[in-house]
């Protein structure tokens, strides 16, 4: 009597060693162009499509770029979405050694509204009645080193 055993391989902390770089992937298009049939089991080309593509070493943004035109032009030939495992497996692909709570990804409309806030308005000057706010109006002057010796 055999047993089955079922081994789970968590994705995330597979070793895979990347190598390559944009040309593995793009020669005036994607390699994966007409690899999909319409009307035709496509499962097993993109499992090797996807296969191929996770090897290649590339920036986060260009993976991210990758996958989501992959999984366009999958959607667009085959009128199917990727299957949920083989887009967990491009996603781990793109966030590979990205810790999200490092640097997370924002929104347009986040980095709006964190950039509005991030806008100085300083105020240096001192006046004897007050005390220095920190905060200046208008943009930062710069000092050459002419005007560190100038009063020598």
């Amino acid at each position: 009597m055999g047993a089955v055993v079922q081994v789970h391989v968590d994705q995330a902390n597979t070793f895979v060693r990347e190598n390559g770089g944009l040309r593995d992937i793009w020669d005036n298009g994607y390699f994966w162009k007409d690899a999909f049939t319409v009307g035709a089991d496509n499962r097993l080309m993109l499992t090797r499509i996807i296969d191929r593509l996770t090897v290649v070493s590339l920036q986060m943004a260009e993976k991210h770029t990758a996958a989501n035109d992959l999984s366009g032009y999958y959607k667009y030939v085959t009128g199917e979405n990727i299957p949920k495992f083989e887009r967990e497996r491009l996603n781990v692909w793109v966030f590979a050694g990205y810790d999200p709570r490092d640097y997370p990804i924002l929104s347009e409309l986040e980095l709006s509204l964190r950039r509005s806030r991030e806008i100085a308005e300083y105020d240096d000057s001192i006046d004897m009645v007050s005390e220095v706010t920190g905060r200046r109006k208008g943009g930062m002057i710069i000092f050459s080193e002419d005007d560190i010796y100038e009063n020598k």
